[in-house]
């Protein structure tokens, strides 16, 4: 073999024992991926891979360039799968590319009926009905059992979209604000957003996958959305948000090349010996988090705490 990703690849494939994320967009790996890998993001890489496997599954990563793989391969060894391996860009691979196909292409394809896919798999018929919709779609867990058992890679059903300016029957009754519709096509902001589609903060956080308090904290500017709740928003709804535009107009901090020296040289010395640099816990924090207005660093304990708001914080194991 060529290069570390392919031999890799082919231990993956003989032994059939770990797991092949792709971390790249869901498009691109709809269009084609690496036969029997997985799709995650940064963002929900360490909730789902809880799900799948232990600390002693060999995982193995790759991305476009092999950067948000890095990130992840960092993430998840910080959180002790010491197994897990950054194959790097997908342009080092060069074997067979597979399409992603949708619930009901694979049912028909292994003539099955809804029911049989559903027992096959332990989930509920209407689940399986639900999938073929595009009313939900199958996680990474369910991906992976469909994976296994049929040998095929799932691809999510398009959702459908709202009307402009109608609310589901769930939504009745609720005492909401006023907002007026606008065309769908002209929306930039979350707030915008509802408007064209006659939601909630409860119910756009609930399709978005965030918390009520968040796209309050959107609406007001005092946070804006990640290129993930972005790349969520253009695929329920079809439109496109423009970053940082629900901050009234502000964009992130840009550090200069100065700043950036500067942390690249300033080093802190971790438990058990290990020396980190600024650069390196920044990377660590916004590859985890986004963009963070301030960080600290307790050596004592290993973490790096971090402040995103007035009611955004948490920390990072370092």
């Amino acid at each position: 073999m060529s290069n570390l990703m392919e031999q890799e690849i082919a231990e993956f494939e003989s032994h059939d024992g770990g797991l092949l994320i792709d971390l790249r967009d869901e498009a691109d790996f709809d269009a084609g991926h690496i036969p029997g890998a997985l799709h995650m993001t940064l963002e929900n890489i360490r909730d789902e891979i809880r799900r799948l496997a232990t600390f002693n599954t060999r995982i193995l990563l790759y991305c476009y360039t092999g950067a948000w793989s890095r990130q992840a391969e960092e993430m998840l060894k910080a959180k002790g799968y010491e197994n897990t391996v950054n194959l790097g860009g997908i342009d080092q691979y060069s074997g067979r590319m597979e399409p992603a196909i949708t619930v009901r292409e694979m049912r028909r394809m292994k003539n099955l009926s809804q029911n049989d896919l559903a027992r096959a798999i332990g989930i509920r018929q209407p689940t399986v009905a639900a999938y073929e919709s595009g009313k939900a779609n199958p996680g990474p867990v369910i991906a992976a059992q469909i994976r296994k058992q049929y040998n095929v890679t799932i691809a999510p059903m398009e959702k459908r979209r709202k009307k402009a300016g109608t609310r589901s029957r769930s939504l009745a009754g609720m005492n909401t604000a006023q907002l007026e519709p606008v065309d769908v096509n002209s929306v930039t902001t979350i707030r915008e957003l509802r408007a064209a589609m006659g939601l909630t903060q409860a119910a756009a956080a609930n399709a978005l996958g965030v918390k009520p308090g968040t796209i309050a904290a959107y609406e007001a500017g005092r946070i804006h959305p990640s290129s993930e709740i972005i790349r969520k928003a253009h695929e329920l709804y079809g439109v496109s948000l423009k970053p940082g535009t629900s901050r009234r107009g502000r964009t992130p901090k840009k550090r200069n090349d100065d700043t950036k020296a500067a942390y690249s040289s300033l080093f802190i010395q971790m438990p058990g010996g290990k020396t980190l640099t600024a650069a390196d816990i920044l990377e660590k924090v916004t590859g985890e988090v986004g963009e963070v207005e301030s960080i600290y660093v307790r050596t004592d304990e290993g973490k790096a705490y971090w402040v995103k708001n007035e009611n955004g914080t948490g920390s990072v194991d370092l």
